[in-house]
């Protein structure tokens, strides 16, 4: 802080020289006298000047342009002209965030000239975004609010940044929601906005665009679709860190809960998140959560307490005070019979009638109808009960419900379409398979037939071959055996012959020996037959 001060007055020391000369003009000339400095002073400035943008309850505008003053400067030193559009857009906001809606455009506008001039898409996206959420409370310049934040998206999508495109996706749902009153265009750019979120596992914005879709789904009167919504940002819970999505978390389920009319969970929810909505500066919205929950279970008198805290809180800030605030003290007063006060709050209501939204309007002018009813005015009470059937009339919750059931049935009619598709796939694949396996099966089959009738054919063949081997042994051996029979009976035969001769010479010495012989050859044809 020291270095930023003494920085500080180091720049603002020629500032304030030439101040009677130029004015404040937004153009400064260079300046021999300032040192030459880099960007990270202009971030240290920007820093400062974020955190006080930061502080939702008590914005500081005097300091806010005394930072932005400053940061320009070194900005404009540094020759970072993304500093000085930086500063323009923190401009913008603070005196948005103040209801000057005129210094806001200014601001916006030049953020716009400048970052064109860098060519700069991302920050002119942002001067884009910001001059369009400008215009809504412009006059409610609706079509002109519509217009440039789209052309914000445009360029986001340009340059492919998803952070900035999520973040103007969740504005976009707003201003159908909360300005066109177009709860179908609402509910689907909701719907586009969460699964843009799923996809990028953006949690933070995920319970944004939960806590926006309970919200839609409140006005259809689709109570059941908002409780899912609310049972799925709930286990969101143990994912989420920072205390700006546990507070949404907490008033997406109180809510919920409300419109359910299980009051006790809705209240619980109600009081464990009002320490947190003091925490982030969001205390007035936890009041009105408390207040609105009080008022439906008839608790005028708490109702009305927490109510007047809003517009005590709010008027002492500086802050807009919300034309809803007015309707509900006015009706709180109608219930409990205080008819000068319910009439003031509700001519302050109908002053800014063409602020709030559709629904609002058509809450205001049903609770001037009951003024005017129990005040026993019937021209004025039918007067405005035909604004409110007009209003009526032009929102068709009923239709808008029916269309978002609709779509929601054809969406499951088509997820049971693609899966009933997935299973005939399954089922053909499956059959593809069985098919496969059959076929692999009866080839293997008839292999292994094939196999076997081969393995016998060649096992009788072989048997055959090996008969017919030992049928030629048998044979080559009875050839032999033949061969030697016969050469030994010849021999033999001659012998007997010889030795009858023998014997008839009374030669019995030679007689003996060829009978030796006769023997011997008997014997050696015995053994050789005895072999076989």
């Amino acid at each position: 802080m020291t270095k930023i001060f003494l920085l500080s007055l180091l720049l603002l020391f020629p500032l304030l020289a030439e101040s009677q000369d130029s004015g404040d003009s937004d153009v400064i000339s260079d300046r021999a006298s300032c040192p030459a400095l880099d960007t990270s002073f202009f971030h240290e400035i920007n820093v400062h000047a974020q955190k006080i943008l930061a502080d939702h309850e008590s914005l500081h505008l005097e300091s806010l342009r005394f930072i932005a003053m400053i940061g320009k400067e070194s900005a404009m030193i540094a020759q970072y002209p993304e500093g000085v559009i930086q500063m323009y857009l923190a401009l913008g906001s603070g005196y948005l965030r103040k209801t000057q809606i005129d210094s806001a455009l200014h601001y916006y506008t030049l953020a716009i000239c400048h970052s064109d001039m860098a060519r700069d898409t991302q920050l002119l996206a942002k001067a884009y975004l910001g001059l369009g959420w400008t215009l809504v409370y412009d006059d409610s310049d609706y079509e002109g609010s519509m217009y440039n934040v789209n052309k914000a998206y445009t360029l986001a999508e340009s340059i492919q940044d998803t952070s900035l495109m999520m973040f103007l996706s969740s504005r976009l749902v707003r201003l159908y929601y909360q300005t066109t009153n177009d709860l179908f265009k609402a509910y689907e750019a909701c719907k586009n906005l969460t699964a843009l979120c799923e996809a990028r596992k953006d949690t933070v914005l995920l319970v944004d665009s939960y806590y926006l879709m309970g919200s839609i789904y409140a006005d259809m009167a689709l109570v059941e679709r908002q409780v899912e919504v609310a049972k799925r940002c709930i286990n969101l819970s143990p994912y989420v860190r920072d205390s700006m999505s546990i507070f949404k978390i907490n008033l997406t389920a109180s809510l919920a809960y409300l419109y359910n009319r299980e009051f006790e969970k809705a209240l619980h929810f109600a009081h464990i998140n009002q320490p947190i909505a003091n925490q982030i500066g969001r205390t007035t919205m936890g009041l009105e959560n408390l207040a609105l929950i009080h008022f439906k279970m008839n608790r005028l008198d708490s109702a009305r307490h927490y109510y007047n805290a809003i517009l005590e809180e709010t008027r002492s800030k500086e802050l807009y005070v919300d034309t809803y605030l007015f309707l509900m003290l006015g009706q709180i007063e109608l219930r409990t019979n205080n008819t000068s006060k319910a009439r003031e709050y509700l001519a302050r209501a109908e002053r800014d009638i063409k602020k709030p939204r559709l629904y609002t309007q058509m809450e205001i002018y049903q609770a001037l109808y009951d003024f005017h009813t129990a005040e026993g005015n019937t021209h004025k009470a039918l007067e405005y009960l035909e604004k409110q059937n007009l209003i009526s009339d032009s929102i068709s919750v009923h239709r808008v419900a029916t269309m978002v059931l609709d779509a929601e049935s054809q969406k499951y009619a088509d997820q049971i379409s693609i899966l009933e598709k997935e299973n005939e796939l399954k089922e053909a694949r499956a059959i593809q398979v069985k098919q496969k396996e059959s076929m692999m099966l009866g080839s293997a089959g008839v292999i292994s037939i094939f196999a076997v009738l081969a393995f016998i054919r060649f096992r009788r063949h072989k048997i055959a071959k090996n008969r017919q081997a030992l049928l030629n042994e048998r044979l080559r051996i009875s050839r032999e055996l033949h061969d030697e029979v016969g050469s030994t009976l010849s021999g033999i035969a001659m012998y007997s012959h010889v030795a009858r001769e023998q014997v008839k010479n009374s030669d019995n010495i030679h007689a003996e020996q060829s009978l030796n012989i006769m023997q011997k050859s008997a014997g050696d044809m015995v053994s050789k037959l005895s072999d076989i």
